[in-house]
C-alpha cells in the first residue's frame, strides 16, 4: 500500500489524468473497505467539511448548472482521496522522506523540459498544463526541497529549494508566488519557536526571501514593464494616484469581479432568495447572472470568499473556511523540535500553500485533490501514532 499512496502524490507532476485516475482507485478501495469492515474513519478534522462542501457543489450544480453536473460530481469524488490514507497502516516515517525525495528529483527531471518549452516552444509547461501548473507543480518541489534542507540540515536541498523557487516564480503568478513565501514565512516562525537556537540563520533565510522577492518586484516592474507591478511603482512614485482605475489594473480586473459579486450577494439578501444564500448559483454560473464577471470569466475571480459564497453559498463558504482553519491548526500545531516531524509537515505544508494560494483566485482545481491527500497522509499519520502524536523516528 506504500508504494500506492507515493504513486498518489508523486504522478501528479507528470500526468494529471494518471493522478486523478489514482485518487479514483484510493477512493473506491476506500468505498470498499467501509462496506466490508462498516468502519468509517471518525473524527478526521476535514472529514465534515468536504462533505457539507461537496454537497453546495452538486446540489447547487443540480439546480442552477445541470451542465456542470458531471463535472461537479468527478471533483467531489476526487476530493475523498484524503480519506484513504485513514484505513490502512503504513511505514509513514520512511513513506514521508521517499515521497520528498522523488519529488525532488522530479523538479530536477522536469527542469530540462521546462527549459525546452520555454525557449523553444516559447511556452510556459510542463508535461501538463498552463503556465498556472509550472507554479504550483514548482511550489510543490520548493517546499520538499525546503523541508529536506531543513530535516538533513544540507546546502545541496537548500540550493534546489532557491532553483525550484526561481522557475516557480517565471510565469509571475502572483497567487502561487504568495501562497510558497506566506507558507515558507509560517514555517520560518514555527521553526523560530521550536528551535530558538537558529534564529540568526531563519533571519538571514527570511531576508534572502525577502530581498529576493522585492528584487524580482522591482525587476518586473521596472525591466519588464510588467502593468501588474509597473502600477505600483507609479502610485509609489506619485505619478498616478491611488484610484478604482489602477485598483482594477493592478488586481487584473478583480476589483471590478468584486464590486459585481456584491451586487450578487447583496441582491440575494435583499429577496431573501434562501436557497442560493445557502447553496449558492452554482460552479461557473458567472454568464447566467446579472451583472456578469467584467473579465468575461464564469466566475467572480476576486476574493475568495466572494467566489465561493456565489458559487456554493454560505454552506460551501463555512466548509471551505473550517479547511482553511483546521488544516492551518494542524500545520502550526507539529512539534519541530523533533528533526523527524520535518517529514510529517512536509505533507501538511501543501495544503497550507493551497489556502494561501486561493485567496485571490478559484478555490478549487486540479491541485486541490493532492493537497488534500497529502494532507491526509499527515493526518493520519499522527493519529494512528500511539498518544495522537508522532514519536518514532524518520529513518534514512
Amino acid at each position: 500500500m506504500s508504494y500506492f499512496l507515493i504513486a498518489v502524490v508523486i504522478s501528479f507532476p507528470l500526468s494529471v489524468t494518471l493522478h486523478h485516475g489514482l485518487i479514483s482507485v484510493g477512493v473506491l478501495y476506500f468505498i470498499y473497505k467501509l462496506f466490508k469492515e462498516k468502519k468509517y474513519p471518525s473524527l478526521t478534522l476535514l472529514g465534515n467539511p468536504l462533505h457539507l462542501f461537496n454537497f453546495s457543489t452538486l446540489a447547487s450544480a443540480f439546480l442552477y448548472m445541470p451542465e456542470k453536473l458531471r463535472e461537479a460530481f468527478s471533483s467531489s469524488f476526487l476530493r475523498y482521496g484524503y480519506l484513504l490514507p485513514f484505513v490502512e497502516t503504513s511505514r509513514w516515517e520512511k513513506l514521508f522522506y521517499n515521497i520528498n525525495r522523488l519529488l525532488v528529483l522530479e523538479g530536477l527531471i522536469l527542469i530540462p523540459v521546462f527549459l525546452y518549452n520555454f525557449f523553444v516552444e516559447n511556452r510556459m509547461k510542463l508535461l501538463w498544463g498552463n503556465m498556472m501548473k509550472v507554479a504550483e507543480i514548482y511550489a510543490l518541489f520548493t517546499l520538499s526541497a525546503v523541508f529536506l534542507a531543513l530535516y538533513k540540515r544540507s546546502i545541496f536541498y537548500t540550493f534546489l529549494a532557491v532553483v525550484f523557487f526561481l522557475i516557480m516564480a517565471v510565469p509571475v503568478r502572483r497567487a502561487e508566488i504568495l501562497g510558497v513565501l506566506m507558507t515558507l514565512f509560517l514555517l520560518g516562525i514555527l521553526y523560530l519557536r521550536d528551535n530558538p537556537g537558529y534564529v540568526k540563520r531563519v533571519l538571514a533565510a527570511l531576508a534572502v526571501a525577502l530581498l529576493t522577492g522585492c528584487g524580482g518586484f522591482y525587476y518586473m516592474a521596472e525591466k519588464e514593464k510588467d502593468p501588474r507591478f509597473r502600477v505600483v511603482i507609479e502610485i509609489l512614485k506619485g505619478e498616478k494616484e491611488l484610484s478604482e482605475e489602477t485598483i482594477n489594473r493592478l488586481t487584473t480586473t478583480r476589483w471590478n469581479n468584486l464590486k459585481a459579486g456584491l451586487v450578487i450577494i447583496g441582491r440575494d439578501f435583499k429577496n431573501t432568495d434562501i436557497v442560493p444564500l445557502l447553496i449558492g448559483h452554482g460552479i461557473y454560473s458567472g454568464h447566467k447572472l446579472v451583472p456578469p464577471p467584467p473579465n468575461g470569466l464564469p466566475y467572480y475571480e476576486s476574493v475568495v470568499f466572494v467566489q465561493e459564497m456565489i458559487q456554493r453559498g454560505i454552506l460551501g463558504l463555512i466548509a471551505m473556511i473550517l479547511i482553511f482553519i483546521r488544516s492551518l491548526k494542524l500545520f502550526i500545531s507539529v512539534d519541530l523540535r523533533k528533526r523527524e516531524n520535518l517529514m510529517l509537515s512536509s505533507m501538511a505544508s501543501y495544503l497550507v500553500f493551497y489556502n494561501f494560494s486561493s485567496l485571490f483566485t478559484p478555490y478549487v482545481n486540479a491541485t486541490f485533490p493532492v493537497a488534500l491527500f497529502m494532507f491526509g497522509l499527515a493526518e493520519a499519520c499522527i493519529r494512528k501514532s500511539p498518544t495522537g502524536r508522532i514519536q518514532k523516528e524518520f529513518h534514512n
